[in-house]
């Protein structure tokens, strides 16, 4: 690239420059250089020029041995666009340390090897082929990266370190030095070291003379030990498995209950192996008891109990180690220790014991009376004591021992009312949902109970003594009507007044002018604003006393912050007053505008420029029933001077259609500000009908779509995107824009989205074909279908008065469009999510006793949701009932119809499985079927005969291609239905899935199938896109038509279905 060192060019000119400099350089090998060139050709901006380096040009090649990578320094380094301050240039890099893979696995250049150079380029993000080189010597290629390809990729093997190819190879190599005596046991271990992940603990034989300091066991499940050579871990910098933490501290559990090697025991070790994300070291064997023992690392202790060797619960694990079923037991050992002479209260206490869940549980207990001293009575009946428990309650300590807390203060309730024991009983277990209480005594002298408390209960009686004194105070700190906080009495010295000073809650809470505690949420005090409504009476007139009265009566029935204040409104104050269609109506804006309640001002505030509805009621001797009739919801009252006929209400304008002056029938007309009488309006009955049905059929929630009239001049921006048989599709923006639903916590609204892009279908001559056109609209589903293209209304072109469907705009494209950009790098995961969308479109056509009749890939859309693309059926034109499907016509594209469809049969659910069938050979092989035939009679014969698109076994796998030919049955009724497609194609999908985690063996046997189609697709790409037909037969069509004129000499009479299936299986 000399030319481009020499020079610092301009990007816009770089493709011209790398064309000209090919002449400049050679690998020596024609495929390798087609190879250079195409890649240099297809550089970004953000690129490195991929090229052809001499091997001259490394310097300090590190010795690569037996290794298939090794380090070097690039002379000249790597090409690359730079921009600075503006100036775009090429520079080099020079003298810049690079990886070197020999690609000793390539030894002829053919296109096989070059997929294979193309595989090795794929490294991920931030690692770059810098270019490819060959050794003079050996005639091996090398291919070029940047240094940090050895952060990743193994020296030796030059694979991927989280392959584990090399480790487990040393593994492997190891498995003779360190054995068990028992076959099965090995056989174990290889086993779980051969599953390693790459930073995984590596499970080993342990021999039992490894371990010193062995902390005596007694009865313990669990103990410590120092391991002398310590566990093997994998060192980076090395390359190799070593030892490193020699004298290492380790937990062993010992496995009592399992001294033979069987099935059952490996399961238990597996099982026992893995903790809070780590793997046990190693199993061993006491030489002398024959115990086999897990080896851990020594912070298993932290999560197991060493008694039993159960794993503490999560919220006791590391700091208390808590185990509850050793504390049971200790309770239960204890039993025989304490007796309070009644059998019946020893079983209640021994339960109410056995009950403990936590650490900070209290124990209750049996306390015998001369465990207390210093006992204080308290009250004059003496029901209640202070007291010292000499011995204390029992508790939980970090030791991990139950123990006591001496000379505990504890609180005394002596019930000297209560002699029965169940009666007692009772009322103990009352007490203990306090969980305060400590246990139970008795006074040996007068056999009265005891119930023993901690001291915080004795702040509780306190509390209670005091709350009663206050009561008998009559309440001094609730003064003032209820308002607390008080700090404080003070005085004004000039006036003498005195003041009391409250704490800041008073302005959220109370009134500040009448001091009267707010009864709502919003700060409203109706009593003030009231006053304030009396106070402004004299402020404003009507002229007209009945008109006054009967504002200020409604005023002064306000009681709610939200209620809207009825006022007399001048005239003056109204400007652009437009009148509707109707002379009854006008719009106009509202100056001042209407009075609202301001939370944070706590006082009326005006809504200024408020666009409002004006409604003009003749004066009239009755002008007062009349208001009172028409005014729900109006602001208020006003008039006209010039005009004293009338007398205007003024109401919000959300609750009346601008256009034509009707009040809105519901809560949706009001959010979407269309009314029903605008959009029924039309000229033509049928259309008027349409709208009216739809609307009827409706929920009205999230999932609803509204069907609307859209007047054509809300479109703009309106572009041609395609043409089919039948009619024309454009692009446009839609002004107002789409309804949709959104919640909110106080339930939702009708909100709509301005400027929404829509797709405009164009039936030709529509305005002749009427019944059809209400047909397809009525096909599409009036709620929210995954899979469906959507509706969202109608309109008329104004000038050549074709209908117009408005429908979802596909961000995503169509089916071309997904073609072009996926086969070259074709995936089957992403293939397979596609026909799981269209199979769950097609399942709920089915499922609404529907059948498509055009079913083929120029109707499957891509939409955008979430910033993801989905499929999705559109083009319902020819949809229909299953029981409407007799028409004499057939009409579709001849490779999607089904025979029987061909023959005049009636259009079944089956003969849309076909057409499905279709769509799975182009997903598979990325053309359309018999692209190279003429759809004529001869082809309408032949896949009546049985004839079907050729398949290519190697491409497909045999699932696959199985479940294609169940779809292509001659016979409709041996075709699997759309829900056993649909769970075939989700299993398909889910075998490829690496995040599904209820895979079976059936899931990896698939998944094999298509791995191997993938790995033939990617070996042998080249071979695979030559051997496609690339240009259509001139009379192959891909649109719906008329298919009649193909079909007229077919034997409509006869059902072929003993027929043998010609399908031609071909081999590259």
């Amino acid at each position: 690239m000399e030319l481009l060192t020499k020079y610092h060019v301009d990007l816009s000119y770089g493709k011209e420059i790398i064309e000209k400099n090919f002449a400049n350089w050679t690998s020596g090998n024609e495929i390798i250089d087609n190879f250079i060139r195409k890649k240099q050709l297809n550089y970004t901006e953000n690129g490195l020029l991929f090229e052809w380096i001499p091997y001259s040009e490394f310097i300090n090649i590190k010795e690569i041995g037996n290794n298939c990578l090794t380090t070097a320094i690039w002379k000249n380094g790597p090409i690359y666009y730079h921009n600075k301050s503006g100036v775009s240039e090429w520079i080099r890099g020079s003298f810049e340390k690079v990886t070197l893979k020999f690609l000793y696995d390539i030894q002829n250049i053919t296109d096989e090897s070059i997929n294979k150079v193309e595989s090795y380029m794929r490294c991920g993000k931030f690692i770059r082929a810098r270019g490819i080189s060959q050794s003079p010597d050996t005639k091996v290629y090398i291919l070029v990266f940047n240094d940090s390809y050895l952060d990743d990729y193994c020296e030796k093997c030059g694979n991927l370190y989280r392959d584990k190819c090399c480790r487990i190879d040393q593994l492997k190599n190891n498995f003779t030095n360190r054995t068990s005596e028992n076959a099965k046991l090995i056989d174990f271990i290889q086993k779980l070291q051969l599953k390693i992940n790459s930073d995984d603990q590596i499970f080993e034989w342990i021999s039992h003379n490894e371990f010193i300091y062995i902390k005596p066991i007694g009865d313990n499940c669990l103990t410590t030990a120092i391991w002398k050579d310590g566990p093997l871990h994998y060192d980076k910098c090395e390359k190799k498995y070593i030892r490193n933490f020699a004298y290492k501290k380790v937990g062993l559990r010992f496995l009592y209950d399992s001294r033979n090697i069987n099935d059952e025991f490996l399961n238990k070790v597996e099982s026992y192996s893995h903790f809070n994300g780590h793997w046990a070291y190693g199993i061993s064997q006491n030489p002398d008891t024959k115990v086999y023992i897990l080896v851990f690392s020594d912070r298993f202790l932290d999560y197991y109990c060493e008694k039993c060797g159960n794993e503490y619960e999560d919220k006791f694990k590391n700091d208390t180690k808590w185990c509850k079923q050793c504390r049971i037991d200790e309770l239960k050992n204890n039993f025989t220790n304490w007796t309070s002479g009644n059998v019946k209260l020893d079983e209640f206490i021994q339960k109410m014991q056995l009950k403990i869940n936590n650490y900070k549980d209290l124990i209750f207990e049996w306390i015998p009376y001369n465990k207390f001293t210093e006992i204080k009575r308290m009250n004059v009946e003496d029901e209640f004591a202070i007291a010292i428990w000499k011995d204390g309650p029992l508790i939980y300590t970090n030791k991990r021992l139950i123990t006591k807390e001496s000379y505990e203060k504890v609180f005394l309730n002596y019930l000297y009312n209560i002699q029965d024991i169940t009666e007692f009983l009772n009322k103990v277990e009352s007490y203990l949902v306090s969980g305060k209480i400590y246990g139970i005594s008795q006074n040996p002298d007068t056999n009265v109970y005891i119930l023993v408390f901690n001291e915080t209960y004795f702040d509780q009686y306190c509390e209670n003594v005091v709350i009663n004194i206050r009561m008998v105070l009559n309440g001094v700190e609730l003064y003032i009507d209820g308002i607390r906080n008080i700090y404080g009495l003070s005085q004004d010295p000039d006036t003498k007044v005195y003041i009391l000073v409250f704490s800041n809650e008073c302005f959220s809470k109370y009134c500040l002018k009448c001091l009267k505690r707010y009864e709502n949420y919003y700060s409203y005090c109706k009593p003030c604003q009231i006053s304030y409504f009396e106070n402004n009476f004299s402020k404003w007139t009507s002229e007209n006393e009945k008109i006054d009265n009967f504002i200020q009566k409604n005023q002064l029935k306000i009681s709610n912050y939200n209620d809207i204040v009825f006022e007399w409104i001048s005239y003056n104050k109204f400007t652009n007053i437009n009148e509707t269609e109707n002379s009854d109506f006008a719009i106009a804006i509202w100056k001042d505008g209407p009075l609202c309640y301001s939370k944070l001002y706590k006082k009326y505030k005006r809504k200024l420029n408020e666009k409002v509805f004006l409604k003009y009621l003749y004066n009239s001797q009755n002008i007062i029933n009349e208001i009172t009739y028409s005014m729900e919801n109006s602001y208020g009252i006003s008039q006209n001077l010039k005009k004293k006929d009338f007398i205007i209400l003024v109401f919000p304008l959300k609750y009346y259609c601008e256009n034509c002056g009707e009040k809105y029938n519901n809560q949706f007309e009001i959010d979407s500000r269309v009314c029903i009488f605008c959009q029924t309006k039309h000229e033509d009955k049928k259309i008027r009908d349409l709208i009216q049905e739809t609307r009827l059929n409706i929920d009205y929630n999230s999932n609803s779509v509204i069907l609307e009239w859209i007047p054509y001049n809300q479109f703009n921006n309106i572009k041609e995107i395609g043409k089919g048989g039948f009619s024309t599709v454009y692009s446009a923006i839609w002004k107002d824009g789409l309804l949709y639903y959104e919640y909110h916590k106080h339930g939702g609204e009708w909100k709509r989205k301005s400027n929404t892009r829509v797709a405009l279908k164009c039936l030709h001559n529509s305005q002749n074909f009427l019944d059809e056109f209400i047909n397809e609209v009525k096909a599409y589903p009036n709620r929210k279908l995954e899979n469906i293209l959507k509706i969202y209304g109608i309109s008329q072109n104004s000038d050549t008065k074709d209908y117009i469907m408005v429908l979802e705009y596909a961000e995503g494209g169509n089916f071309n469009n997904y073609l072009n950009k996926n086969y070259e790098n074709f995936n089957w995961f992403n293939g397979l999510k596609v026909l799981v969308n269209i199979i769950e479109g097609l399942s709920k056509i089915h499922q609404k006793q529907m059948v498509h009749c055009d079913f083929h890939i120029g109707n499957i859309l891509f939409t955008e949701e979430y910033s993801k693309y989905s499929a999705c059926i559109s083009d319902l034109g020819l949809c229909k009932k299953i029981d409407d499907v007799n028409e004499t016509n057939i009409y579709g594209v001849m490779p999607y119809v089904a025979p029987e469809v061909l023959k005049k049969k009636p259009y079944t659910r089956a003969a849309d499985i076909y057409s499905f069938g279709m769509i799975m050979y182009v997903i598979a092989t990325g053309k359309q079927p018999f692209i190279d035939q003429a759809h004529n009679e001869i082809l309408a014969i032949s896949i009546c005969n049985g004839t079907r698109p050729k398949i290519n076994e190697k491409i497909m796998p045999k699932c696959y291609i199985d479940l294609i030919k169940k779809c292509w049955n001659s016979n409709p009724d041996n075709r699997p239905n759309s829900i056993e497609i649909k769970d075939t194609i989700k299993l398909f999908y889910d075998s490829l899935d690496q995040n599904f985690e209820k895979k079976e063996q059936k899931h990896y046997e698939i998944e094999e199938q298509f791995k191997k189609t993938q790995e033939y697709r990617k070996a042998n790409f080249l071979s695979i896109k030559n051997n496609q037909v690339t240009v259509s037969h001139p009379q192959a069509v891909y649109s719906s038509r008329l298919l009649n004129p193909f079909t007229k000499n077919l034997d409509y009479n006869i059902n072929n279905y003993d027929t043998v299936e010609i399908i031609d299986f071909t081999n590259i």
